[in-house]
Order: structure tokens, then sequence, then C-alpha cells
């Protein structure tokens, strides 16, 4: 499921906002002592979604704001490491949906410090850095600026770096 952050500032002037409720496709939830802010955890299910905030004033009166919630996936072309060698490797990408414009953005680090984003091209070299593990990480961005979770690939990887403790 995906949660969202409501952030909402309502006044009245008789006195306040006492309640609110929220709701999803015209469901509200029970109501809820009035607050600046609110979690609503929407479907899993991509799609378009109607998120309303109903509130109460001290008299019982009532308004509703609502608006419209897209959930759609990130682009996650398929991407492999050819030609690997102590050096480098070449970065080869696969599946990439014609109808879509996706960029990619490739580091030596999950941070992809100074890592520009650019359009995907085949193949792209990739140097490994000599001051550490052989890895590089690529993450991807739609034309509507949803960008993927980062991918990890290289050799070095699959491997797993333990602190050493001694204890005297």
């Amino acid at each position: 499921s995906s949660v969202l952050e409501i952030d909402v500032n309502a006044m009245d002037n008789a006195g306040g906002i006492m309640r609110v409720q929220l709701g999803i496709d015209g469901t509200f939830d029970d109501p809820q002592p009035y607050y600046d802010s609110y979690t609503l955890e929407l479907p899993s299910a991509t799609g378009t979604y109607s998120v309303a905030a109903r509130f109460f004033d001290r008299a019982d009166n009532a308004i509703t704001i609502s608006t419209t919630v897209e959930l759609t996936t990130a682009p996650q072309p398929g991407v492999t490491l050819e030609q690997v060698t102590e050096t480098g490797a070449t970065i080869v990408f696969s599946e990439i949906p014609e109808a879509e414009t996706i960029e990619t953005q490739i580091g030596a680090t999950p941070t992809f410090t100074n890592a520009p984003w650019r359009p995907i091209t085949e193949p792209i070299p990739w140097r490994w850095s000599s001051a550490s593990p052989r890895v590089l990480w690529v993450r991807f961005r739609s034309a509507d600026g949803i960008v993927s979770a980062p991918q990890i690939l290289g050799p070095d990887a699959e491997h797993r770096y333990l602190s050493l403790i001694v204890r005297r």
C-alpha cells in the first residue's frame, strides 16, 4: 500500500474545526480530532483515487475538500552488465517501453553525486573506481518525473562487508 501525507490548515469564523473525516473514493473513515496533518493509507493498486477531507465545526457544519491522486509505478527497464573486467564493464538495457521517454542516472554510489540524468543509450561503458568495490548504481526516471529505486550492479555487489569488532 501507499501512504499519503496530508497537510491541512482549516479555520472557522465561529470557533474552529473540531473533527475531520478522511475518505477515499467516497468512503469515509470515522471522525477524528482536528490536527494539522494526517496520514492516509491508499490502496496498493495503481490507478486514480479521489481523496477527501470532511471538516466539522463546533456547530456540526461540514465542508468537504477533495482532490485526485494518481498512483503509478516507476519505470524499471532491464539492466545488465556485459564484458565485465577488472577495470570496467558495459551497461546494457532491455525491456524499454517504446512509447515512454525514460532517462537513467548511473553513479558510483547510491547518492548519485554529480551523476547527470541522460537518455538511455546502448551500450554505456563504465570504468570502476580504483578506490572502492566494483559496483555501480542505476535508477530510472519517467517523463512524468517518477524515479525508480536504485539498483546495485557489479561483481562486488553480492559481497557483504561486515565491520570487524575486536573485544579486549
